[in-house]
């Protein structure tokens, strides 16, 4: 029976280990655990060709009890400072255009440790060493610094969605649509999530982020937000909803809310329908509005 790891502080949402081996990992559901060197196994999503053994990984996520202590469940990861030559190496020729394992190996032989932030910071350092040519090398630190952001940049979206019960591939979801200014759009209108539909994007608990981000609860924006969702989650088994019900599930949501000045502003935004069945009204999505009321 291996060790068992007792975490230190069980609260915190990161942990910074260098991989010792990958234990297991399921290419079909993306899934991997991993052995690290202080002892901790962390699990979470990936597929084996992202780690190497002795690269220095920041997990974000949360301690769990696990089969032989405490395992660290992750819904990300970025690399720490690459030190090992493996390590580096493999950073280079998997981030950079024009460097392969041959001109990732001839740049640790120079810089060791340091190659990466010196290829990125002084590219024609590198040029000079006569590693690349210097337009090469001013595109493989090109590469390097996008890397970098967007490697803070799923800091910094953990930072938003951690604690507010989102899914983990809402980050990577986020990047792919907005890359490194993510969190700028997502701080300035939260309900962007909603309309994108980003994994675990409910109305809830985006609108718990407006809030807690300094949104006004009376905002205009949220109650438009909440009358959609309404809509979506109406439960009476038509594609149209009763707009009193949508009403009612706005005003119980925000009180003190104009409902009906919200369903107007969908309307005229252009992303809801309306029918009228003699004084009743009915309201859809848009994209649904070619679908008879049963």
């Amino acid at each position: 029976m291996p060790p068992s790891f007792h975490a230190k502080d069980r609260t915190k949402r990161e942990h910074v280990a260098k991989l010792d081996r990958l234990v297991w990992d399921d290419p079909d559901a993306g899934t991997v655990i991993l052995k690290l060197t202080d002892g901790a196994s962390a699990i979470g999503p990936g597929t084996a060709d992202q780690f190497t053994t002795g690269q220095l990984y920041r997990f974000l996520g949360r301690w769990t009890d696990g089969r032989y202590g405490d395992d660290f469940k992750f819904e990300t990861f970025v690399k720490d400072a690459p030190l090992a030559r493996g390590a580096v190496m493999k950073s280079l020729a998997d981030t950079c255009r024009h460097i392969g394992r041959a001109t990732a190996e001839k740049l640790f032989d120079k810089f060791g440790g340091d190659a990466v932030r010196q290829l990125r910071e002084e590219p024609e350092a590198v040029a000079a060493a006569g590693l690349l040519t210097a337009d090469a090398a001013r595109e493989a630190a090109a590469d390097l610094a996008r890397f970098a952001a967007l490697e803070r940049t799923k800091i910094e979206l953990f930072g938003l969605f951690a604690a507010r019960g989102f899914h983990g591939k809402a980050i990577d979801r986020a990047i792919g649509l907005f890359g490194a200014k993510a969190p700028e759009i997502i701080r300035r209108n939260p309900y962007t999530l909603l309309v994108k539909k980003l994994p675990g994007a409910g109305f809830k608990r985006v609108d718990r982020m407006f809030l807690d981000l300094g949104g006004k609860p009376a905002a205009f924006k949220r109650q438009m937000f909440a009358a959609l969702a309404g809509i979506r989650e109406d439960r009476s088994g038509s594609t149209w909803a009763d707009a009193q019900d949508v009403a009612a599930t706005v005003t119980k949501s925000i009180p003190g809310a104009d409902p009906y000045r919200a369903l107007r502003g969908l309307i005229r935004a252009g992303r809801v329908r309306v029918r009228r069945e003699g004084r009743e009204r009915f309201v859809t999505l848009r994209e649904r509005a070619g679908s008879p009321r049963p």
